[in-house]
């Protein structure tokens, strides 16, 4: 049985792999600021371009986290500010400042903060 749906799964892949539809991008870079995500991911990609070009946050967890929750919540206020976000519009500027900070945090990665916080309180040998 196990190997009849196998075989069914594999005979239809190509077919759902031709119905898609492909949609051209116009530009090389399309950042998405209407979602949670996308907004976490123009973060991620700010904070790590910074972390390139300044090595003191290169080499300082928490500087990598600090980095990241400024960023998102000069993003967020920029994108509320704009109005570019419809996410963001309906909110008062207080609300998109916590918005903002919850970006940097998931941006810089739960781990990476767990891990900075950590290492302050850890004696190294």
């Amino acid at each position: 049985m196990k190997r009849l749906l196998f075989l069914f799964a594999m005979l239809l892949t190509p077919f759902a792999l031709m119905a898609q539809e492909v949609i051209p991008s116009e530009g090389a870079i399309t950042i998405d600021l209407t979602t949670f995500t996308g907004i976490m991911a123009f973060v991620t990609m700010s904070a790590t371009q910074l972390a390139k070009v300044v090595p003191y946050i290169d080499t300082h967890k928490w500087a990598k986290v600090l980095s990241a929750v400024v960023i998102g919540m000069l993003v967020c206020i920029l994108a509320w500010f704009l109005k570019v976000s419809p996410l963001l519009i309906e909110s008062e500027w207080w609300e998109t400042l916590l918005y903002g900070i919850a970006v940097g945090f998931s941006s810089a990665g739960f781990y990476d903060l767990v891990k900075a916080i950590g290492s302050l309180f850890v004696k190294r040998v």
